[in-house]
């Protein structure tokens, strides 16, 4: 039987999915998604920013970080310490959704 649009709607309210969020500023960008994504991971370099991630998004490992170094981070392994907090960077393919803002 195949599943409906209201099954699809009512599995999505039990379960947030996973996402990593990069250029993260001060998670305004991820308010949007919070219906429906758990954002595990944010990634931002600058330092007031991820203060403000910490405070707000405590749920959330935040790396400050540059979005390439940690990119490349994930890339070399599958899981790697990383950032001011030693929070791991999820595996490649481990997240459902990568969002970012503009690197303004």
């Amino acid at each position: 039987m195949a599943a409906t649009q209201n099954d699809y709607q009512r599995f999505l309210d039990l379960v947030k999915l996973p996402a990593i969020d990069y250029y993260s500023g001060g998670g305004g960008g991820m308010i949007g998604a919070k219906g429906y994504f758990h954002h595990v991971h944010a990634v931002e370099m600058d330092e007031g920013a991820c203060h403000t991630l910490r405070e707000n998004w405590r749920r959330t490992k935040v790396h400050q970080t540059t979005v390439g170094e940690a990119s490349e981070a994930a890339r070399k392994q599958d899981i790697v310490k990383f950032g001011k907090r030693g929070a791991n960077l999820p595996r490649p393919g481990s997240m459902v959704l990568a969002s970012a803002g503009p690197p303004w």
